[in-house]
């Protein structure tokens, strides 16, 4: 019966994915790649007021930039047997895409990519994580808690549609989110039950949930469980009145809440130590990632968490809704044992959360707490609504068995109609028409409905059950009513592709774009369509680059990420002409937006195609280095007489050890003339090799121009040879004369050692519960048999 409410639930929210071609998948919601492609919005229901399928979504840029870009990486990677880790086709070969929050390795994004990465696969696998998620709501409360099917409803119905899953519902901000039902489930059930199987599928959740680490919100879904599991183990505890002490107890809760995690810390190491130490390598740059503002500013966006009826515009926020808070404040009163204590614990949690949200003040000072800090003021959103999720089904589960409280539901509703109605009279009397006199009058008549029910059903215990399913309906008709119905019908922004996009696949070779515009192969969009280019959006960003790309590629910006025109201001035309050379970029692909950008490229370098629909230039770099080369020459940097330009004859480096091994090979120090030293040809490229043949007159430093990066390492006809950083970010080796096979290869003995501790870790876990499950098989033949001896006699 719960899968079954499960897919029904999902039918009935999202009929037009799975029958009129609708689309979950962001890709499209932006101008990217091509933005003269039609799209065609698809819908059942009608929306209360005009929204467009991007309405209410919350950095649909992450989701368009980042979460579709990894998927389609990701099956880049796996169908082509590639390493995920290591991404050649962003920053000119960098760690990617988005390491901060590795949302590549993730449940949600290895079955994408598995299934193809098109729009259709992305959608049928973000609902089929929804209907687990409400499959796990509906067993939490029908087996785990014994509460009823509309209780168990009712927590489905506020999952789906409170604001955070609204707008998160399918991206990777809210795949924590999406996930929590699934661990709170498979650890309270084990918790309840016990048992090795239990205790694996507990352990397989909370590293589903550990591996989709969009960390902020993550954080916020470990609090949630461990404080509703603490809750019910406390229950536990006081139901049976055992004579242990309170410190034993605590010790027992303590072990049954960290052997599970602490198992799935160890089964997932392959990810985040990798992940830690390239945060660790990424310098101080990493916290400004935390320092975003909030978008839940002013009174206005406060009232608009409890209901978005009156507030006319504004920035989005998390909305509970009316209804869910009303029952569960009306509920709390007449709650008793358990349901007192997770009642009181998630609505105390979700009022702290939507504080942070809203930014109330005197509550924000929580919020920059050590720890804490990373999470933006709107990613507090996805407490409050977990939270209402579980408080919800309590509330109703007490509507049904005790009925609800009147006078507490009276106080709620004469409280939220006085902050509605002093709102709209503060607005009119102020001139401002903020606040509109429909949407008031709408909440206020939903306050009276709600205690209207609860006054009727509350005194006849016959009611108790008509009073839960009237209250589940005036939540579900809210929520539904605040949920944007507008879809974009699927799409995949490269099929078919552009015209430039066919053009660069075409003529690109072995070289590199040179992005410029949101319209474009914007940022992480190269890792999509298998075209190398020099910006990223990933956090993780490696020292040197983002300082060569800031002076030398994009000195007009210097943002967080590496990106050359995220909107449409005039912005000029500045890179360093041999960086340009040195990155190996052979086309700079130009929003024609960027008026004033694309002018000063156009007076550089030749117009070679134009993309009138998709609004694309795109001019050639005839002076560009190939991705391989021989030097003849290596310099010291910072020798007097140098310049900050760079050529292929003569190769600057800090590395003492490169110079010393240059000297005793011969190559000189200064420059030469410039005939050719030979030749250096790749002849098989991977995301974690990358082989090239050379044929040198005389002893040459090889330049390959990917990022250098600790983790790489190269040898020289089978035999292990010095890697160095060159020409300020690249790679570079000293090479004999004559014919030469050189192979670069990565290699981190973090993930390495990581990935043992992960195999040795799954290995003992699978012996340990085949035993376990073995001993539990054979205890229950003794105890059957002992039971039919017992009968015999």
């Amino acid at each position: 019966m719960s899968a079954i409410v499960a897919v029904l639930l999902a039918l009935v929210v999202f009929p037009e994915v799975v029958f009129l071609g609708g689309s979950l998948s962001p890709a499209g919601l932006n101008d990217v790649v091509n933005r003269s492609a039609d799209r065609r919005v698809v819908d059942v229901y009608p929306n209360w007021q005009a929204r467009s399928p991007r309405s209410s979504v919350r950095d649909v840029a992450a989701e368009v930039f980042q979460l579709v870009p990894a998927t389609k990486f990701m099956k880049h990677a796996l169908w082509n047997g590639e390493s995920p880790l290591w991404n050649p086709y962003s920053a000119a070969g960098s760690l990617g895409p988005e390491t901060m929050a590795d949302i590549k390795f993730s449940p949600f994004v290895i079955l994408v990519a598995v299934f193809g990465a098109s729009a259709t696969a992305f959608s049928f696998v973000a609902l089929a994580f929804v209907i687990l998620a409400l499959f796990c709501l509906q067993q939490l409360f029908t087996r785990t808690l014994g509460a009823g099917r509309i209780a168990a409803t009712a927590s489905c119905i506020v999952f789906l549609l409170c604001g955070f899953a609204a707008s998160d519902i399918s991206s990777q901000i809210g795949a924590p989110y999406v996930l929590f039902p699934v661990v709170l489930y498979a650890v309270a059930e084990h918790h309840r039950a016990g048992g090795w199987g239990r205790f694996a599928l507990a352990v397989a959740a909370f590293a589903g949930l550990l591996v989709t680490t969009f960390v902020p919100v993550q954080l916020l879904m470990l609090l949630l469980i461990l404080v509703v599991t603490v809750q019910l183990d406390t229950a536990y505890w006081e139901s049976i009145r055992s004579n242990r002490s309170v410190r034993v107890r605590s010790a027992l809760i303590a072990r049954r809440h960290l052997l599970a995690p602490a198992v799935a810390l160890l089964v997932t190491s392959y990810v985040w130590a990798p992940d830690l130490a390239a945060l660790l390598h990424g310098g101080s740059d990493i916290s400004s990632y935390a320092t975003r503002t909030p978008t839940t500013k002013g009174a206005l966006e406060i009232l608009k968490v409890l209901t978005p009826w009156p507030v006319r515009g504004g920035s989005w926020a998390g909305y509970l809704g009316i209804a869910p808070l009303m029952v569960i404040v009306a509920a709390i009163p007449r709650a008793m044992g358990r349901q007192r204590l997770l009642l009181w614990s998630t609505a105390s949690l979700a009022f702290l959360a939507t504080a942070e949200h809203a930014g109330v003040v005197g509550f924000r000072t929580i919020g920059t707490l050590p720890g804490l800090r990373s999470i933006r003021a709107d990613y507090w959103a996805a407490l409050a609504g977990a939270c209402v999720v579980v408080a919800i089904g309590i509330a109703v589960g007490v509507a049904e068995e005790r009925g609800l409280s009147i006078r507490s539901a009276l106080v709620a509703g004469a409280a939220f109609g006085a902050w509605v109605i002093l709102a709209f009279l503060a607005n009119a009397l102020g001139g401002r028409r903020q606040i509109s006199l429909i949407g008031a009058l709408a909440a206020l008549i939903l306050i009276a409905v709600v205690a209207t029910i609860v006054y009727l059903g509350a005194r006849v215990p016959s009611r108790r059950r008509l009073l839960a399913v009237l209250a589940l309906s005036a939540i579900a008709l809210e929520l539904f009513t605040y949920q944007d119905h507008a879809r974009l019908a699927r799409v995949d922004v490269e099929a078919p592709a552009p015209s430039y996009v066919a053009f660069l696949r075409a003529h690109l070779g072995d070289g590199r774009i040179l992005n410029a515009g949101i319209d474009g192969i914007y940022p992480e969009w190269g890792a999509a369509l298998e075209i190398p280019q020099v910006e990223t959006l990933n956090i993780a960003q490696i020292p040197a680059y983002r300082t060569f790309f800031h002076r030398y590629v994009n000195p007009a910006e210097s943002g967080r990420f590496l990106q050359i025109g995220d909107g449409d201001r005039p912005m000029p035309f500045r890179a360093n002409a041999s960086a340009i050379d040195l990155l190996s970029v052979r086309y700079l692909v130009v929003d024609q937006h960027l008026t004033r950008y694309n002018a000063q490229v156009r007076a550089k370098y030749p117009l070679v195609f134009t993309d009138a629909r998709a609004g694309i230039d795109v001019y050639a770099n005839p002076g560009s280095f190939p991705r391989a080369f021989l030097s003849a020459a290596l310099v010291r940097a910072g020798t007097p007489g140098t310049t900050s330009s760079w050529s292929r004859t003569m190769t600057r480096t800090t590395d003492q050890r490169l110079i010393a091994d240059a000297r005793r090979s011969g190559i000189p120090a200064g420059a030469t003339t410039p005939d050719a030293v030979g030749s250096a040809l790749i002849v098989a490229y991977h995301n974690d090799e990358v082989r090239v043949q050379v044929v040198a007159s005389k002893p040459a430093v090889l330049v390959l121009a990917d990022t250098y990066y600790a983790n790489w390492h190269v040898s020289v006809q089978g035999k292990t040879a010095h890697l160095a950083r060159v020409d300020d970010i690249m790679r570079g080796v000293v090479v004999p004369a004559g014919a030469s096979t050189v192979v670069f290869s990565y290699h981190s003995s973090v993930r390495t050692n990581a990935g043992y501790v992960s195999v040795v870790t799954v290995a003992v876990l699978g012996i340990a519960v085949a035993v376990g499950l073995g001993r539990e098989r054979l205890r229950r033949r003794k105890l059957g048999s002992s039971r039919g001896d017992n009968h015999e006699v």
